[in-house]
């Protein structure tokens, strides 16, 4: 003999826990992001200084340190990816958990974290995603 049995489950999806976890992700990711945006330019620099016998004439005293540090700075760039590390797909699975909980599609969700890490990552503009992915 089967029984069949339903089950309703009500889930309450608490905004604070959301941002709470995205404020302790954020420092990590603007850290990569930051490696990752000294490594372009030190690179972008020292195609400058390859192309020009002076280069250290007209750079700032800033621009003049990354150049300088071109090596160490591609050393701790080393291994230091968005992509692999798990901080990406921390946020990948809060979206999709939250996606899941609220009974919304997960399309466009993945792409969408991705392109704001890409192009315009800030703690607002993530906490915006989040917050309109809610309401979609």
């Amino acid at each position: 003999m089967k029984m069949q049995i339903r089950v309703e489950v009500a889930c309450e999806l608490n905004q604070d826990s959301v941002d709470h976890c995205l404020k302790l992700i954020h420092p990590k990711v603007m850290a990569m992001l930051d490696i990752e945006k000294d490594k372009l330019y030190a690179s972008a620099l020292k195609e400058l200084e390859a192309n020009n016998d002076n280069v250290f004439s007209f750079l700032s005293p800033t621009n003049a340190k990354l150049l300088r540090d071109h090596d160490s700075i591609w050393e701790r760039a080393e291994g230091v990816n968005i992509e692999d590390s798990g901080v990406l797909a921390v946020l990948e699975n809060l979206m999709m958990a939250r996606a899941k909980l609220m009974g919304k599609s997960k399309r466009g969700r993945i792409e969408a974290i991705r392109d704001l890490i890409a192009t315009d990552y800030s703690f607002e503009n993530v906490q915006k995603l989040f917050k309109s992915a809610m309401n979609d």
